[in-house]
């Protein structure tokens, strides 16, 4: 008994003067890492993030406490939060920990493989652009960790795993499949992606049992962003400044880091980076941190570029100084998150009803069910059915919003700079809502006497041409 006492004190503390090992040799690492850490923190905790919230509320109503799902919303940043719900509203705060820990661990296990400096690479990938988005909106991190280690893998079976979760933190991902041919042997190639399938398998069931679809997650996310922004003909265009905030204060020494030796390392992280610019160019709504997997070509260029630097210790606390300093100086807009006291004070009312709202997703948070706004020619019908409609003023959509001749046709229950909302006479009771895009854009086709189906609605002329074969 003593003896084995013995052995169990002995390996805590082998593992205490690992860990306290590890501190002293990656001082730096360490404080980037606390640094970084305190700073997703601080932002979390200044207000609302629309995308971050709808990831808690999909993980409360797996759960069973929550009123809104929206199958549109890549499911692992839920999953995971949903793994510390019963720490309560902390479970956001651990996820943000989770997160950052295993992104540390993913920058240290890249430098590994692709024999780069393991301090320079972490500090380059840190940088401003990573920093303001890395979990402001709750999936950009989780997504950038995964990708690295699918890579620090990429000529190993088990890369398929790390690259089934990728793509479960964001679909986007799905286009460094072909990254796969890196492994040059049809069965490793095959073995691979049964893996990335297997780990995907739990979520593809749940799906197919909840919808009759195991990809409806796919389908609804392309629906919205791709097919339906293309029709609308609301994409945006590839500004040069996105790219140039993505690369920030690295730039510079990407560039130089371009003209290192060329090995097969250097080809494939350059493949990386070029992969994420084409794929930001070609989808049709563009937003700065869409660019996020460009981080490892930025970081690994820049930790070449300073490979046999003198004065590279002193450079890396510079950049570290300088990253921090513009934080400082960012407008607050940026760096932090959005006020919720108006969400906040229409989900305090009294409101016994179910709502429709342009602010769905806040209001459910704050605690009122609530379901995606009518379109113009659904709001009427939606009244006489009991639902009470909630717009908010400083949001865009819908269309009508600004239109008070319109709004004057319906009976207004309360109107103030920031908000109107509206009641019939009924009340629809408060339900719980389970919210397919492409089921809601049906609908309101249907409103409309148009006969589009639900594969045109995804996929538009693929399905028409396959229609009229």
């Amino acid at each position: 008994m003593v003896s084995l006492l013995k052995d169990k004190f002995g390996g805590i503390l082998r593992e205490i003067n690992r860990f306290t090992g590890f501190i002293r040799q990656n001082k730096l690492i360490c404080a980037v890492f606390l640094f970084s850490l305190s700073f997703f923190i601080y932002q979390h905790s200044t207000g609302f993030s629309w995308d971050f919230s709808a990831y808690v509320l999909n993980a409360r109503y797996l759960l069973g406490e929550g009123f809104n799902f929206e199958w549109i919303r890549q499911p692992l940043p839920s999953l995971i939060i949903l793994a510390f719900s019963f720490l309560g509203l902390a479970s956001e705060y651990v996820y943000i920990i989770f997160v950052s820990l295993l992104h540390l661990y993913s920058s240290l296990k890249f430098s590994e493989k692709f024999d780069v400096d393991r301090t320079a690479f972490y500090v380059f990938s840190m940088n401003v652009f990573v920093l303001i988005f890395a979990l402001k909106m709750g999936s950009e991190l989780l997504s950038l960790a995964l990708l690295q280690l699918f890579l620090a893998h990429i000529y190993e079976k088990r890369s398929g795993i790390y690259y089934g979760l990728s793509v479960l933190a964001r679909y986007t991902n799905i286009n460094f499949i072909i990254l796969f041919l890196l492994q040059k042997k049809a069965g490793k190639i095959v073995f691979s992606l049964l893996l990335a399938l297997l780990a995907a398998m739990p979520w593809l069931i749940f799906s197919y049992a909840n919808t009759g679809n195991p990809f409806i997650g796919f389908i609804d996310s392309y629906a919205l962003n791709v097919n339906m922004r293309n029709r609308d003909g609301v994409a945006s265009p590839f500004l040069a400044t996105d790219l140039l905030f993505a690369f920030n204060f690295t730039l510079p020494l990407f560039l130089i880091g371009l003209s290192s030796r060329r090995n097969k390392n250097y080809y494939l992280i350059l493949f990386v980076a070029a992969l994420s610019v084409v794929s930001f160019a070609t989808i049709p709504m563009k937003e700065a941190r869409y660019l996020f997997p460009i981080t490892i070509g930025a970081a690994y260029f820049s930790a070449i570029s300073v490979k046999d630097y003198e004065y590279k210790k002193t450079l890396l606390y510079a950049f570290v100084l300088l990253t921090a300093l513009s934080l400082l100086l960012m407008p607050s807009a940026i760096r932090e998150q959005e006020n919720p006291q108006l969400y906040t004070e229409l989900a305090g009312k009294n409101i016994t009803c179910m709502a429709k709202s342009n602010a769905w997703v806040p209001l459910n948070y704050y605690g009122l069910p609530s379901e995606p706004y009518p379109e113009k020619e659904q709001l009427e019908a939606s009244l006489n059915s009991g639902y009470v409609v909630i717009l908010v003023k400083g949001i865009s959509s819908p269309d009508y919003l600004h239109n008070e001749p319109f709004l004057r046709q319906h009976p207004i229950m309360e109107e103030t700079k920031d908000y109107i909302i509206l009641q019939g006479e009924g009340c629809r009771p408060q339900q719980k809502s389970g919210l397919i895009f492409l089921d809601r854009v049906a609908d309101y086709y249907e409103t409309l006497d148009r006969n589009v189906t639900k594969c045109e609605i995804a996929f538009d002329n693929i399905c028409r041409y396959f229609h009229a074969m």
